[in-house]
């Protein structure tokens, strides 16, 4: 059907600016945070996006996680983690990618390979030196 986008449309679960969760947020969907989390959030394959106003507690696990305010907490991602330059995180990330722009903060350990499989070097002369 032409001009039947509502099948396209894609769906983003929101918490806005007004509310506090203190507990575990999970998500089958993307989820946008403009309010308070303190706990755990877990989206599996999908998308966190922190807005500017944002502040969370919590470690998150997604697929992909922009920073646009302030995480507290451990993040891992399956594709990758980018810092706006309102962003703040204080604490260690895992993802293959790791994008921070002019001004956004890192405060922990990067692990940007810790999800990625490591290729393994066939004619390594060295044992545990792996060839680019």
């Amino acid at each position: 059907m032409a001009g039947d986008v509502s099948n396209e449309r894609r769906q983003v679960a929101w918490i806005g600016q007004g509310v506090t969760i203190d507990g575990r947020v999970t998500s089958k969907q993307d989820i946008r945070i403009d309010g308070h989390v303190q706990g755990t959030i877990e989206v599996g394959q999908h998308e966190v996006v922190l807005g500017q106003g944002s502040e969370v507690k919590a470690n998150l696990n997604a697929r992909s996680v922009l920073v646009g305010g302030t995480v507290m907490g451990d993040v891992t991602a399956s594709e990758r983690i980018q810092i706006q330059s309102t962003g703040v995180l204080l604490g260690d990330v895992v993802a293959p990618r790791l994008i921070i722009q002019d001004g956004g903060v890192l405060r922990g350990k990067a692990d940007v390979a810790g999800t990625r499989q490591k290729p393994v070097a066939r004619d390594a002369a060295v044992p545990g030196v792996q060839l680019a």
